[in-house]
């Protein structure tokens, strides 16, 4: 009986590993310059100016099956892009997160956080 405990534990803790990977959220804050992706944190300086655009994206090696994206673009961004994009106000923390949902059944989570200033 205790072998089979065992067993039924490893065969859990292989199916729960494979599950819960780890993807990789990018962002940058729209600016007049040439904006580049960040990982996890993107921030911006631009005076003046008290909304821009934000945008995310999921980066894997994997074929995507779809991402659903939440927190701060929950509403705003498609389930089925791995882009997003939405206007974010100067002076906030806007933290995003996501559900990558992989063809080969498994899924990963991500997050990054976006916010800039105007100068004040």
């Amino acid at each position: 009986m205790k072998k089979i405990i065992k067993l039924s534990a490893l065969i859990g803790l292989s199916v729960l590993g494979t599950n819960a990977m780890a993807s990789t959220m990018e962002c940058y804050v729209d600016t007049p310059a040439y904006d580049e992706f960040r990982s996890r944190t993107c921030f911006a300086m631009i005076y003046g100016q008290r909304y821009t655009t934000a945008v995310f994206r999921i980066v894997e090696d994997k074929a995507i099956a779809s991402v659903l994206w939440g927190g701060a673009a929950a509403g705003k961004c498609t389930d089925n892009g791995n882009y997003c994009s939405f206007t974010i106000r100067s002076m906030s923390a806007y933290s995003v997160s996501a559900t990558v949902l992989y063809e080969d059944g498994t899924y990963g989570t991500a997050s990054a956080v976006a916010s800039f200033e105007d100068g004040r």
